[in-house]
């Protein structure tokens, strides 16, 4: 479970590459200082796609000024989709996007959710953390999974 003060669980994860998809152990990719991690239950959906994601876009760089080295966001979407959803989103890779599609890292964390009845099979509840050095310092869980309320960019910024 994602709890303030305890360390991120490793988990294998994926980032696209030049040479295609490539696994990576969490631990290896969310590692040293302070970071900023944001899950969307999936790309190319439209609070994921007209929100959130562009929240952490639009205050990209207020959070960096926060001290915070990288942007994550997580995704439960095979790689080819995870690239494509963020090359059209911010062609400008200053968000790091990885993906989840084993729903590896999600699981690990308790944060899955089943949203077969929308078509959309298990995913990631929707949440933004602050972490450094592998430790949580801030937990914000999205309470109702299609608004992005509580765990967007201008909320993480309260705490940084």
């Amino acid at each position: 479970m994602l709890s303030e003060g305890k360390s991120l669980p490793n988990a294998d994860i994926f980032l696209m590459t030049d040479d295609g998809p490539a696994k990576k152990k969490s631990n290896e990719v969310f590692t040293n200082g302070k970071i900023v991690i944001f899950a969307v239950p999936g790309a190319f959906t439209p609070t994921c796609t007209n929100q959130h994601f562009p929240s952490f876009l639009k205050n990209y760089d207020q959070i960096i000024s926060k001290g915070v080295e990288k942007v994550f966001c997580v995704t439960v979407n095979d790689p080819f989709v995870t690239q494509a959803w963020s090359s059209a989103n911010d062609p400008d890779s200053k968000i790091h996007v990885v993906c989840d599609p084993k729903i590896d890292f999600t699981n690990k964390i308790d944060m899955a959710v089943d949203l077969s009845d929308f078509g959309l099979n298990v995913r990631s509840k929707r949440y933004a953390i602050i972490v450094e050095n592998l430790n949580i310092l801030k937990v914000l869980i999205e309470p109702n999974l299609p608004e992005a309320k509580v765990s967007n960019a201008e909320e993480v910024l309260k705490f940084l």
